[in-house]
């Protein structure tokens, strides 16, 4: 795909919008009222939120750890 100056002009004008709003919320914050709409969502998580997400471990995602201290899941 060939970007173009115009498609980074009109890039930075949509950020130049939204760049506040974005600001002003968690990362949770966005996905929970993304979930309002009739868009497509999903949320990347980094590694440390993975680990702490209850839906994830109840579906049995992150498996178990063997530690010297017995079997754990997430941190």
């Amino acid at each position: 795909m060939v970007q173009t100056r115009t498609d980074e002009a009109a890039r930075e004008k949509v950020w130049e919008m939204i760049r506040g709003w974005y600001a002003e919320r968690t990362k949770q914050e966005i996905f929970d009222l993304s979930l309002e709409t009739p868009w497509t969502v999903g949320k990347v998580m980094t590694g440390t939120e993975a680990l702490a997400d209850p839906h994830l471990a109840e579906r049995g995602f992150l498996g178990r750890l063997e530690t010297p201290d017995g079997d754990e899941v997430g941190p």
